[in-house]
């Protein structure tokens, strides 16, 4: 099978070999854009469509280990699939995004592509197709560790914490599953996932 993205060697050299077909497969039958993206805090990937162009963009973070890589590729290929099938009026992360993220992620779950012990978490995963990896605990933890400090959702409006790159935000107040956070060194708004775990100043 012909490459199905001028980059491609940016996605086949961070996976593993027996992913790789099914890869292109998803990409040749639901055509996006793929970026490699930088090592973001607040996110492992994300999907966009910008005004003028006629396919979605995605983007996965550089720095993933290759398990947490096809999750999180696979996880917004999906939204990609949502894209095509019933356009930008769905939920972002509604039924029709869960059974998409079921159907593209249930394949790869096999012994050639994951050890066997992550088996068994990512069958309850799909099962429970949660809008982020952040709220997988059983999912996290294994890739991640034991994660320290506390989740944003545990904090109250008004404190002021650290992410792991430093930067230092005041949270404001909740949107759903994110929140709405002051950057303290632009003053700019930025809505980051409740389940993110930060270190409070």
């Amino acid at each position: 099978m012909a490459a199905p993205l001028d980059n491609w060697g940016e996605i086949s050299s961070r996976v593993p070999p027996a992913s790789t077909g099914m890869l292109a497969m998803l990409f040749a039958a639901w055509p996006c854009r793929f970026i490699l993206g930088k090592n973001r805090d607040s996110k492992l990937g994300d999907f966009r469509m910008h005004p003028g162009l006629n396919l979605p963009e995605i983007t996965v973070n550089h720095n993933l280990p290759p398990g947490i890589f096809i999750i999180t590729l696979v996880h917004e290929l999906a939204h990609a699939v949502v894209w095509h099938r019933y356009g930008a009026n769905v939920a972002a992360h509604g039924r029709e995004w869960k059974q998409c993220y079921r159907e593209c992620l249930s394949p790869f779950i096999r012994k050639d592509v994951f050890p066997d012990s992550l088996l068994p978490i990512l069958e309850e995963h799909v099962r429970k197709a949660p809008a982020a990896t952040r709220q997988d605990s059983d999912l996290y933890l294994y890739f991640f560790g034991e994660p320290e400090g506390l989740k944003i959702n545990q904090l109250t409006p008004g404190t002021v914490f650290r992410l792991e790159k430093g930067k230092t935000y005041r949270l404001i107040k909740a949107r759903r599953s994110r929140y709405e956070c002051l950057d303290l060194s632009n003053n700019r708004l930025y809505l980051i996932p409740g389940e993110l775990r930060v270190q409070p100043v």
